[in-house]
């Protein structure tokens, strides 16, 4: 399933491999006919034909170095891509199999590693791990209220959405490392309950040392007592990933703020589907894949 040569597809031939490939396995039938030939004629090697030998050598590994860099280097993210087709043409199959560990395990890779079958994937998700039921927070509720400098980008990102819902997209350039946090009006908690902050999240681009950020801060209601939770905190270039944390809220916790962004670096984030929600033996916390068993 790791292969940057051949892969799996849902649609038309079930397997299909890169170029390089194939260029490859006839090198490697050619040269396999070559040295059966030149043992069976039993001829002892000589100069002028260890020369000869060693240059055809020289140009098939420059042919090849050049065949990997044109179909698997140059169009790298198109290959990723087709290894995240693959997982999800794995996902399909466990799941037939009635593996649904492993069918999770595989959808979830998929889309981290960016599917083209995204919404497929994401509604299999759905439906093999439960998520707690409560309250939507769109991105215009996290767009409540912004503390950010003028180079930043917050928007709402129709394109890349997940089960027909726009997104949230904050984005710093490259040449810049800055703070960005979005976050919600008050919402309203119980003391000492339950809560559980759950969504999805992609970021491209966040290579150093520091993060997106999604984290839940609570308060008395007064603007004392006051405690932050980082949820989640990622780095690097990912596909949609799904998160959900459960705390327990403080004993004078009257309200609560969800903050999201990024911390001190620059890329791009993007949040979406977040839920807040109060758990309960009717409304258990959402089911997070850890591992399969053996």
């Amino acid at each position: 399933m790791d292969s940057l040569l051949l892969n799996l597809s849902p649609i038309g031939r079930f397997v299909q491999v890169n170029i390089h490939g194939i260029g490859m396995f006839f090198v490697a039938v050619l040269l396999f006919v070559w040295i059966i030939k030149r043992i069976s004629r039993e001829k002892v090697v000589g100069g002028a034909s260890l020369r000869w030998n060693s240059a055809l050598l020289a140009l098939v590994l420059v042919a090849q170095f050049f065949s990997f860099i044109t179909w698997v280097v140059a169009p790298y993210t198109q290959v990723m891509i087709a290894k995240a087709n693959t997982r999800f043409v794995a996902g399909n199959l466990f799941l037939a199999d009635n593996r649904k560990c492993e069918a999770s395990a595989m959808y979830l890779r998929a889309l981290a590693g960016r599917t083209i079958y995204l919404t497929d994937a994401f509604t299999r998700i759905g439906e093999l791990l439960p998520r707690a039921q409560g309250r939507g927070i769109a991105p215009s509720d996290l767009t409540a209220n912004v503390q950010a400098s003028e180079i930043a980008i917050i928007e709402e990102d129709d394109a890349d959405a997940l089960d027909g819902a726009s997104s949230l997209k904050i984005s710093l350039p490259a040449e810049k490392d800055e703070d960005v946090y979005v976050y919600t009006d008050p919402i309203g908690a119980k003391p000492n309950k339950p809560y559980e902050l759950s969504g999805w999240i992609k970021v491209e681009g966040i290579n150093d040392e520091k993060y997106a950020v999604v984290s839940i801060v609570e308060d008395d209601g007064n603007w004392g007592n006051s405690r932050g939770t980082t949820i989640l905190s990622l780095r690097g270039t990912y596909g949609w990933q799904p998160f959900a944390q459960t705390i327990t809220t403080l004993p004078t916790t009257r309200r609560v703020f969800l903050v999201a962004g990024l911390w001190r670096t620059h890329g791009t984030v993007w949040f979406g589907l977040l839920q807040f929600a109060l758990i309960t033996e009717d409304n258990p916390a959402t089911k997070i894949l850890r591992s399969c068993p053996p």
